[in-house]
């Protein structure tokens, strides 16, 4: 992910490119749509008065074929409602039939806006592109082909063929420096990349499936690569969404001091607390039973949890641990207490390569009305909460794990252990 060699980086983007055409060309949808050519959609901004692709009739005779399959296309990419909203300088994520389309940035030189060159956003699209498809690999590796220590002999014996392996073997035993060092390092080398599969296959478990890489073109900027990832709401009928952003530190170590200092700034307590909420929505039922609404509390809100009272009281918010909700809402609140379980287990256990800076954990678990009883919410509700690690684009190496996001689940856990004992 740290690697600097641009071939390696094309056959990167290229491989998931790859992929998510293969994706939606097996998506069955609409002829309309099949005309297309994957990956290749067209999408005009939510800037528009309608936010779909429109033809404007004074010029439809003049449309052309991709013009006219853009207008369709336009129809069915939709933008997706963020929780902790938006910056305007970036595009909206999209949703399509059951994925969402998370815009990158793969370009290489970015200045900040006083003039110094933050380094860490050179390719951080890329870098989140090259994680994904590590998961997807590790993933799709199957546990009984993991090389183990007995394994080097046959396989440098497939490599090699056998003439080259005896002059080798000989070589060995015969106590050449130069063969022995390398035998060694390639030992090691094996064995640390066996362990790293293990790590990021155990990891995907907890990541939100992944189908590649699509192209938009959007408002006049053409080649805008997406993320083609599961939405995770598409399960649920109300979905409660909270984007919880982890970690003690949320910059990079290589960032540059003024980017350390703002993001610092944005919430001091991160440090201490080992996350902040980001942003949440939550379905809220009429009091006399009929249609309720949703609340959505945004960034600014997430700043304002100073203590961690005021952190406890956002959490039962979002759970709706409230003399109407205890009883159905519980059984959701174990769930993710488990959930978050395995993976505190693997940030203590596993983990000793990755640090996730700026990473998120989105926990997403079905609203219903407030007449509910326990029998008929799991008869209503039949998707069990989800709980996934999102937001990859500052991944790092490092040696020692992610002490500062361990730190976050750990806190998080805590609270939410203490909460679930207070509704009991």
């Amino acid at each position: 992910m740290d690697c600097t060699d641009d071939d390696l980086h094309q056959s990167i983007i290229q491989s998931a490119i790859d992929r998510g055409k293969d994706t939606l060309a097996n998506v069955e949808t609409s002829k309309e749509i099949q005309q297309l050519s994957p990956p290749t959609f067209t999408y005009q901004s939510s800037s528009s008065s309608s936010g779909l692709s429109q033809n404007n009739s004074k010029e439809e005779s003049a449309t052309s074929t991709n013009e006219k399959n853009s207008s369709v296309v336009g129809s069915i990419l939709h933008p997706i409602e963020q929780v902790g909203g938006i910056a305007s300088h970036k595009h909206e994520v999209l949703g399509f039939e059951k994925y969402i389309l998370k815009p990158l940035r793969l370009t290489t030189v970015h200045s900040h806006k006083d003039g110094i060159k933050d380094m860490t956003k050179s390719h951080r699209g890329l870098r989140e592109v090259a994680f994904y498809e590590a998961l997807h690999a590790a993933a799709s590796t199957p546990s009984s082909a993991d090389v183990e220590a007995s394994e080097h002999k046959r396989i440098l014996l497939s490599r090699l063929g056998f003439f080259d392996y005896m002059i080798l073997l000989s070589a060995y035993y015969a106590g050449d420096s130069v063969v022995t060092s390398s035998l060694q390092s390639y030992k090691m080398a094996e064995s640390t990349l066996t362990k790293e599969v293990k790590e990021l296959r155990k990891l995907s478990a907890f990541t939100s499936s992944y189908f590649g890489v699509v192209m938009l073109d959007r408002d006049q900027e053409t080649d805008i690569h997406h993320l083609l990832l599961q939405n995770l709401t598409s399960p649920f009928h109300k979905p409660n969404i909270i984007d919880i952003k982890m970690g003690t530190q949320t910059y990079e170590p290589s960032a540059p001091l003024s980017k350390q200092k703002r993001e610092v700034a944005k919430y001091p307590q991160q440090s201490e607390i080992g996350f902040r909420i980001v942003g949440m929505k939550v379905y809220l039922p009429s009091a006399n039973g009929g249609g309720g609404e949703y609340k959505c509390l945004d960034k600014s809100f997430g700043i304002k949890l100073k203590t961690k009272n005021d952190v406890i009281q956002a959490l039962m918010t979002f759970f709706q641990c409230d003399k109407n909700h205890i009883t159905p809402y519980k059984h959701v609140l174990s769930n993710v207490i488990k959930e978050l379980s395995l993976l505190k287990k693997w940030f203590e256990e596993e983990n000793s390569t990755l640090a996730f800076y700026a990473s998120s954990i989105l926990i997403v678990y079905d609203a219903e009305d407030n007449t509910m009883t326990p029998q008929n919410y799991h008869q209503c509700c039949q998707q069990d909460p989800i709980v996934k690690m999102i937001d990859f684009c500052h991944v790092c190496r490092c040696s020692t794990g992610d002490k500062g996001y361990l730190k976050g689940i750990t806190t998080l856990l805590a609270i939410l252990q203490e909460i679930i004992c207070n509704i009991a």
